[in-house]
């Protein structure tokens, strides 16, 4: 049985790093201006582009550089964000929608999940929690929203107390405890669960 090479690395040894090139890509033939928000990479490959300023999502499919619109959500800004799920499926974070939508790339469709009751643009990017929910990040939200793709529920989650387009993204940190990006709010702020 062979064994593994591993490369020894110190701080003293310089590391090559290669240089980066830009080139474009295929067309995606979308006009509207801030199109996608974010882009999923999906487990056979593609990239899924969550849309923003466009009703539908994007699939970008890097081995033959080809771009097609998938399902529409019907309106333009519906999500601010994704979360790619263990399924593979991907949960669109509801901006100007009141739903939790998910996106099946194996049936390309739009899947209508719970409503959330937190009104427009409550949230701004997600975040997979170890214990298999979607953490949604509060934008005009008063509290954090939670999603349990396994049953299909959404609940609310702590309230944050920091006002408006309080936060733009989260971070999930090896300890478990959830790093909020700051927009709005004059603080960092932490989640962590109540052991």
């Amino acid at each position: 049985m062979g064994t593994l090479s591993r490369r020894k690395f110190s701080a003293k040894k310089k590391v090559a790093f290669r240089e980066l090139l830009y080139f474009n890509g295929v067309a995606h033939g979308i006009s509207a201006q801030n199109r996608f928000i974010e882009g999923i990479l999906l487990p056979d490959g593609r990239v899924a582009f969550v849309p923003y300023n466009t009703a539908s999502i994007g699939l970008y499919n890097p081995a033959t550089n080809t771009f097609v619109n998938g399902p529409a959500a019907g309106m333009n800004q519906p999500f601010s964000g994704g979360v790619l799920l263990p399924d593979g499926r991907v949960a669109c974070v509801p901006s100007a929608i009141s739903t939790v939508m998910i996106y099946s790339p194996a049936t390309d469709t739009l899947i209508t999940g719970p409503a959330h009751g937190m009104g427009l643009q409550a949230f701004c990017g997600g975040v997979l929690l170890p214990d298999g929910r979607v953490l949604f990040m509060p934008r005009n939200a008063a509290s954090f929203g939670l999603y349990d793709p396994g049953k299909d529920t959404f609940t609310h989650g702590p309230a944050h107390g920091t006002g408006s387009q309080a936060f733009s993204g989260g971070v999930l940190l090896p300890d478990e405890r959830v790093v909020c990006v700051p927009n709005t709010s004059a603080y960092v702020g932490l989640l962590q669960y109540d052991d």
